[in-house]
């Protein structure tokens, strides 16, 4: 299975352009443990922007 797929299941709050708000009250954790995950997602996928991450998702079929 490919990266892109395992960070982001379908239905991924990050997959749908969720801001860190929203997917911080949806799992009900803070803002800021949001940002640091995302940071640390960008970085396992090597990029550097949650755009960049949606066409690697994108590319890899990601839903």
């Amino acid at each position: 299975m490919c990266q892109v797929c395992i960070l982001f299941p379908p239905g991924a709050a990050a997959v749908g352009g969720a801001s860190n708000k929203e997917i911080g009250a949806e799992l009900g954790i803070a803002e800021t443990t949001v940002k640091i995950h995302v940071q640390h997602v960008l970085r396992k996928l090597d990029v550097s922007t949650r755009v960049q991450a949606a066409v690697l998702a994108a590319n890899a079929g990601v839903n």
